[in-house]
């Protein structure tokens, strides 16, 4: 059993600042630049791609024009871009059930037998797509002069909304009939690494932004910065100063050997991922006028993000070994946590602190004569009674660390409306620290006290069906405190996942039991446990 401190901060009363003030949503959607116009101009899109019964395709026979315009795949570039390697990038149109387009984005062919890297919400409806795409159309460069010509429809092997990455694959033919994908020989980029990547180094962006035309654009930056998160590591996104628009995304971003190194995925990369200069000045989906659907065009003076194709390699990797793991929905407005951090609560680090709770744990027992609590130990549990209402008793650990896992089992006992109880991380005293907790009638939140001010950072929201949470029964509750992310687990599923800056420094971790209007409020503890937190 692992010592704790006696500290004075353990009880207090709790100020009516606790009050809930409603639910207050915190969404982590995807950042959609690839809704580059509802119609796509110059392009005679086919009446409709209605299956068609699969029929076996002649060999002398496979989607002739196609490999008329791609008899020759490039090889990878050993010194610098001699050439640049436009028919390796395509428009990829959605399709909806009539036929007709809802968005556009870019994609990069990176490998000859059809396998392109996009966005994740270039291949799948988002949250806030008022039409679903049933199909996505693939329109294949040819010329550098010349619209994209539509050759083939794509089906979406790998998607990952955290990283808003995609893997597609070419599927049928404009007649809907299946396309051997061993004798395409399409021309492919060659895959890079970013993290050859220094200040300065120039990137040449191809893509389809939809403006200044329909034919393929080229712009060039250099390389602007680095962004970190802390589940993927300091080049979690490449800043850079080329030229992006809406369309660019999916598209490729190549270092001078003419590898694809990035993907655009989001304008803006500050920290709230706004543009800081993209107006809407022309009829970039020509329908005759210039209004909100068009796409903004960047006036300048913004930094431009890039996803790194190494984050990438894993989903590349399963779609060329046939494997189809995609979302079936769009982002919910229920936050959940990262794959990073996902990694993290499987695997976390050493353990720091661990309890079983089953005796008087030094520092954590009360008074008999207090007014306030009673801590009682029985069948291997510890039992915390809040007799009184509008209370707040903390129990906190002698760490100073910042990146923490903890979890703990619990159970009401003798459930109150207003009672709630979870787990603490940098802790800095009564007045400062961050908490997730769960209530007695079924919610969840993640919240900070700050100044002795309490805010709801994920909103006070019903726990989903999902985390299987019985209020009488044991329940593992978990929280993960990690750079600026803060993640809420309940019966090992992700409940909720928030970021904020404003505690950053090292704190004690520890737990917590509450209530507003009523008293005698008991809770039930098992097996507390705290490890490190690390990628």
């Amino acid at each position: 059993m692992s010592t704790f401190t006696p500290s004075p901060r353990a009880s207090t009363r709790r100020g009516r600042t606790w009050i809930w003030i409603g639910a207050i949503f915190i969404a982590l959607l995807t950042v959609c630049l690839g809704c580059g116009g509802l119609f796509v101009a110059g392009v005679a899109l086919l009446p409709g791609p209605t299956p068609v019964p699969p029929e076996p395709v002649a060999s002398s026979t496979p989607a002739a024009a196609a490999t008329e315009a791609s008899t020759e795949a490039p090889t990878p570039a050993t010194d610098t871009m001699t050439q640049v390697p436009f028919r390796a990038v395509v428009q990829i149109v959605a399709l909806d059930e009539q036929n007709d387009p809802v968005w556009t984005g870019s994609g990069s062919i990176i490998s000859p037998d059809g396998l392109i890297l996009t966005n994740a919400h270039i291949a799948l409806p988002t949250a806030d797509d008022d039409v679903d795409a049933v199909s996505l159309l693939i329109l294949v460069t040819e010329r550098e002069d010349r619209p994209p010509q539509p050759r083939y429809f794509a089906e979406v092997l790998q998607a990952d909304w955290d990283l808003d990455l995609a893997v597609l694959r070419v599927a049928r033919d404009l007649q809907g009939r299946p396309v051997p994908t061993e004798g395409l020989n399409l021309p492919y980029l060659p895959l890079g690494s970013a993290s050859e990547l220094r200040l300065g180094d120039e990137l040449v962006i191809l893509g389809y932004p939809g403006i200044g035309g329909d034919t393929i654009t080229l712009t060039k930056g250099e390389v602007a910065g680095f962004i970190e998160d802390p589940p993927y590591g300091p080049r979690a996104f490449i800043k850079t100063t080329a030229t992006l628009a809406g369309g660019n995304s999916g598209g490729a971003a190549l270092n001078a050997r003419g590898e694809l190194v990035a993907v655009p995925t989001r304008l803006g990369a500050g920290e709230d991922a706004e543009v800081v200069d993209c107006r809407v000045l022309v009829d970039t989906n020509h329908d005759g006028v210039v209004d909100e659907r068009d796409a903004c065009v960047p006036i300048g003076g913004f930094i431009n993000a890039l996803r790194p194709v190494d984050l990438a390699q894993p989903l590349v990797e399963a779609a060329r070994q046939g494997r189809v793991a995609r979302p079936t929905a769009a982002p919910s407005s229920r936050p959940t946590p990262t794959r990073g951090l996902e990694e993290i609560w499987r695997h976390p680090g050493p353990v720091l602190e661990q309890d079983a709770l089953d005796t008087p744990t030094p520092g954590w027992t009360s008074d008999p004569d207090d007014p306030e609590a009673r801590i009682r130990y029985a069948d291997g549990a510890m039992y915390v009674t809040l007799l009184n209402p509008n209370f707040l008793h903390t129990f906190t650990t002698d760490l100073q660390i910042a990146d923490v896992v903890v979890k703990i089992k619990a159970r009401l006992v003798r459930p109150v409306e207003d009672g709630d109880f979870g787990l603490l991380c940098r802790y800095q005293d009564i007045n400062t620290f961050y908490a997730a907790a769960l209530t007695a009638d079924g919610y969840y939140y993640i919240g900070k006290m700050e100044a002795g001010e309490f805010d709801f950072l994920s909103g006070l929201e019903p726990l989903p069906p999902e985390a299987a949470f019985e209020p009488t029964q044991w329940n593992e509750i978990g929280l993960i405190c990690f750079g600026p992310h803060l993640a809420l687990w309940v019966n090992d599923y992700p409940v909720a996942l928030i970021s904020d800056t404003s505690l950053r420094q090292p704190g004690d971790a520890g737990l917590f039991v509450g209530t507003l209007d009523h008293g005698d409020f008991e809770v039930a503890f098992d097996e507390f446990e705290v490890r490190a937190a690390r990628r």
